[in-house]
């Protein structure tokens, strides 16, 4: 377990980006794909970790899947262990997890492994999907 758990803290680390401001970072991203002959509607988001509790949720919920990956898989490592990312998922959704942990779940982990979370192969329940009053 302490394995897949330090490689994938390994991993957030790489993201850190404390003391930068996002919105600074947002709108030279924005002007850059603009530059690059992209439309004003959408353009990828910066990545990086811009909050230190962000960075301390995520090495959490990181944890957590390494605690998980190493109980029910085989995996002695982050990189083995990545294919099992999206059956870790669908178990929070079949446990009846919110949407809103589950995308956090997702989110920590596409940033651990430096992908997006579309990358796991998992469709995402709607936040608004679930709420029950």
């Amino acid at each position: 377990m302490t394995q897949i758990k330090h490689e994938l803290i390994r991993g957030l680390k790489a993201n850190i980006r404390f003391g930068e401001k996002k919105r600074d970072v947002k709108i030279a991203a924005h002007a850059e794909y603009l530059k690059n002959g992209g439309s004003k509607d959408g353009y990828l988001h910066p990545k990086g970790l811009f909050s230190y509790k962000s960075f301390d949720t995520y090495c959490s919920d990181v944890s957590t899947f390494a605690r998980w990956a190493a109980r029910n898989t085989n995996a002695k490592d982050a990189r083995s262990a990545r294919q099992y990312v999206h059956k870790y998922l669908k178990e929070l959704i079949a446990k009846g997890r919110s949407a809103p942990t589950i995308k956090k779940y997702a989110h920590a982990l596409a940033r651990a492994y430096d992908c997006e979370v579309k990358d796991f192969g998992v469709e995402l329940t709607k936040r608004r999907a679930d709420i029950k009053r």
